[in-house]
């Protein structure tokens, strides 16, 4: 059985089922909306439901060292068809900014360090098709050694 971290899990909607289904065991699935949380526990109260922020759940990354997938819908406000999609030339885009709104970029750098899994599954809706962002996510992928 293969096991999994999934940040910004939301309500458990398709990914979370769909790696359940697809028998991955959930190791931790990371929300800080407490109405997700609420739902995730109801639907599925065998999984490890952490209701936390990941400026905060970052600190226990390296608890999960090795499991097999970390996933997630993480948020990237510079690149999000909600944002202004400016990217590089967003404020928020900045460092001091990414510890306040957060990035995609930065939470999947940051995890893949630290949790070492043998694999990332980003969903990024549309802005994360875009060719930029996916050169981006493999630099910063390579920089922690997690590119093969």
């Amino acid at each position: 059985m293969f096991t999994s971290l999934e940040l910004c899990a939301g309500a458990g909607g398709g990914q979370a089922l769909g790696l359940e289904k697809a028998g991955f065991e959930h190791e931790a699935l990371v929300e800080i909306d407490s109405h997700c949380c609420n739902t995730l526990r109801a639907n599925r109260p065998s999984w490890n439901v952490v209701e936390d922020d990941l400026r905060v759940f970052k600190e226990r990354a390296a608890d999960f060292k090795g499991v097999d997938l970390v996933a997630g819908g993480l948020p990237c406000p510079p690149f999000s068809l909600a944002g202004k999609r400016l990217g590089e030339r967003d404020k928020a885009f900045g460092a001091a900014q990414h510890a306040r709104l957060g990035s995609g970029r930065f939470w999947l750098q940051h995890f893949l360090a630290d949790a070492q899994p043998a694999a990332a599954s980003l969903l990024h809706r549309r802005a994360g098709l875009e060719r930029r962002f996916g050169r981006d996510c493999i630099s910063d992928c390579e920089l922690v050694g997690r590119v093969r």
